[in-house]
């Protein structure tokens, strides 16, 4: 799903009211591949677990959650690292209509 060529990193702050999936992890990608770990550090983006899944889906971008107050920029340029992460060629699908 990750655009090739991209290179950047993002710490997300996600948060889950399960207490499932929560915690503060950093998001590297280079070379169209990704890679997601654990991490201690400061945020860069703090969002739920929804509207990651959103971003993930191909529903909407960062910046556009972003505008809707469901997702804090906390570093200035950490949306336009998130939303580069997601970015592909052609826009995702999801057959998961009802």
């Amino acid at each position: 799903m990750l655009a090739v060529g991209r290179a950047g990193a993002v710490v997300l702050d996600v948060t889950d009211p399960l207490s499932v999936a929560g915690g503060r992890f950093l998001l590297q990608t280079r070379d169209g591949a990704g890679q997601c770990t654990p991490h201690d550090g400061p945020a860069d983006i703090k969002l739920g677990l929804g509207e990651l899944a959103t971003i993930y889906m191909g529903a909407h971008r960062a910046y556009e959650l972003h505008r809707a107050n469901r997702i804090t920029e906390l570093r200035s340029g950490a949306l336009r690292n998130l939303d580069a992460a997601f970015a592909t060629e052609r826009v995702p699908y999801c057959g998961t209509l009802f």
